[in-house]
């Protein structure tokens, strides 16, 4: 109970302090869903309820800086059987939720210096989404030059114990830090240097290092790379080079290539780590065409190399927009590796008319090897909406079909949704 108390002091405080600001946003999102899953051997009933609510306030200017608080959460009631809880949710329980992010951010001297307190989300550099309670500050003194630092505890879903393999992302710790450093020259070339650590309760975890780069040489050429090298195993983690270009205004072209050694993304004491797929390489390229506004075609195609086996993925969608509010298309997808592989063909649409929306989605695959008896899956999804008032909207979607683990199955999700923006005028 203990560890619960900061963050709902936390909570409080940030519900409290949209008075002060000048943009509130605020949104919150019912969902209830019915079907039947399986689970030990057999189907069983599922209603489960969430709501999901957020609440944003910004532009809260004093004579230090410019301030934000942001808190989104989520809540969830089991209506039919108590379902399996995973991630550290009580087992038994038919009642669970947890807190997403919940921070302060303050921009000071003149958006030089950022400071964020709190339940966030830290995506730079090799950082790899590390969902945190902590701090995070970024310095941007002059001439391009950036450094950003942080720290705190990995986050453990539904307030779980810290530090156990219930902890969110692939960073199993007690307490996590690292930075990164950039220089850039605007318009031209981005350049950065990182590292990220982690112990639990003392053990090491994790020891990356890793850089990242941005070259823009003409305004239709853009070259980026970046990766990790894993300090306590001296071995490359993951290398991604890209090239995209720009070869006419209709015409989008790529290549990309990626190095990855999957058990480098596990913490160093993780008994998984053993059971990670062998290192690979991707290489291949794509492209995006639009001959018209309302036409766009895409197609990549990639050879895949690993230690057990070659294999290859391809696909091809096609999308029409005609007048504006119409979306149809159709998608075609090739995968071919050792182990198993498979074909996909699958067509979408969706149609706006005033106050009313819907989605039509289907799909069908047939698998190169059986799985469970099953070469095949087919199914499809119809969504409606309807926008109740300015603020509200309420849709209806159902999922149907069959595929290696169903015979058939039938899944019925009902949404609410409310967003509200508040703005007050400063004179």
């Amino acid at each position: 109970m203990r560890r619960r108390l900061p963050l709902a002091a936390a909570a409080a405080w940030l519900l409290a302090v949209p008075a002060a600001a000048d943009v509130v946003t605020a949104s919150s999102t019912t969902v209830v869903t019915a079907g039947r899953p399986y689970r030990d051997g057999s189907l069983t009933s599922a209603v489960p309820v969430y709501e999901l609510v957020s609440i944003s306030a910004s532009e809260m200017k004093t004579s230090w800086g410019e301030f934000e608080a942001t808190l989104s959460a989520w809540g969830a009631v089991d209506g039919s059987d108590i379902r399996f809880w995973q991630n550290g949710a009580p087992v038994g329980s038919r009642a669970t939720g947890d807190v997403d992010v919940a921070y302060l951010r303050g921009d000071l001297r003149s958006r030089k210096l950022t400071v964020r307190l709190g339940r966030q989300v830290i995506v730079e550099g090799n950082a790899r989404m590390l969902h945190l309670d902590g701090a995070q500050i970024v310095v941007r003194p002059s001439r391009g030059f950036g450094l950003s630092l942080y720290g705190g505890a990995p986050v453990a879903p539904r307030f779980d114990a810290r530090g156990t393999a219930f902890t969110t992302g692939n960073t199993l710790a007690t307490v996590a830090y690292g930075g990164r450093a950039y220089w850039s020259l605007a318009g031209l070339l981005e350049l950065g240097v990182s590292g990220s650590m982690a112990t639990a309760d003392g053990d090491l975890t994790r020891k990356d290092v890793g850089a990242d780069l941005r070259i823009t040489p003409h305004h239709r050429v853009e070259i980026t790379s970046s990766g990790f090298y894993n300090l306590p195993e001296k071995r490359v983690g993951q290398v991604d080079v890209a090239v995209g270009f720009e070869a006419q205004r209709t015409l989008r072209l790529a290549v990309d290539y990626q190095h990855v050694e999957p058990d480098l993304f596990l913490p160093r004491n993780s008994i998984l780590s053993v059971f990670a797929a062998d290192k690979r390489n991707d290489f291949g390229g794509g492209l995006r065409w639009t001959p018209m506004r309302t036409i766009a075609v895409d197609a990549d195609y990639h050879l895949l190399k690993a230690e057990d086996g070659n294999g290859s993925r391809a696909r091809l969608k096609g999308t029409y927009r005609p007048y504006g509010r119409w979306v149809v298309g159709a998608d075609f997808q090739l995968l071919k590796v050792p182990e198993n592989g498979y074909w996909l063909a699958r067509a979408f649409a969706s149609r706006e008319l005033g106050r009313f929306a819907a989605t039509l989605d289907g799909w069908f695959y047939r698998y190169d090897k059986q799985v469970n008896g099953q070469d095949q899956s087919l199914g499809g999804t119809v969504t409606g909406s309807m926008q109740l008032a300015p603020s509200w909207r309420v849709a209806l979607a159902g999922t149907a079909g069959s595929d290696p683990f169903y015979k058939s199955r039938l899944d019925v999700m009902a949404k609410l949704v409310w967003n509200q923006l508040y703005t007050r005028e400063v004179r």
